[in-house]
């Protein structure tokens, strides 16, 4: 089993108001795993995931930083280590509240996740493009369920 280097990975940048890094660590399309995605995203200070909703996949999301979450109709404060679970279908949002540290949220999607099912609909096509080859060459792009 390999072990990915999250820090390594190539990145997409997304403009406010939800303004962030993102980058496909694992997804049935760049390492043949067919039973989850899995995201890192980086929040700037002040930004947001904006509120949104997975049709299709549940969502965990662990988080390194401190920050806010609506989940379902409630808000929570998230301090570092704090576990956030969506079910399919829930809108959730994610904010964070520093003003100088970034906030990491290390997301899995159980199925996994489809382009139709993120707020930018061409950010899952745009992050599979820059993740095949980099995975590839590492040869980190074969795993199979077991």
């Amino acid at each position: 089993m390999p072990v990915y280097q999250g820090w390594e990975f190539p990145v997409v940048k997304r403009d406010a108001p939800a303004e962030r890094f993102v980058k496909l660590i694992m997804s049935p399309e760049t390492t043949g795993y067919p039973h989850c995605s899995v995201l890192l995203s980086v929040l700037f200070p002040g930004m947001t995931t904006t509120r949104h909703i997975h049709q299709d996949a549940d969502e965990l999301m662990y988080v390194v930083g401190r920050g806010k979450a609506y989940v379902d109709g409630q808000e929570f404060d998230l301090e570092e280590d704090s576990v956030i679970f969506t079910r399919r279908g829930q809108e959730h949002e994610v904010w964070n509240t520093s003003n100088a540290e970034m906030l990491k949220l290390f997301c899995v999607f159980i199925p996994p996740i489809q382009s139709q099912d993120l707020p930018s609909q061409t950010m899952l096509d745009e992050l599979r493009q820059i993740t095949e080859p980099y995975l590839k060459e590492r040869g980190l792009n074969a795993l199979s369920a077991k």
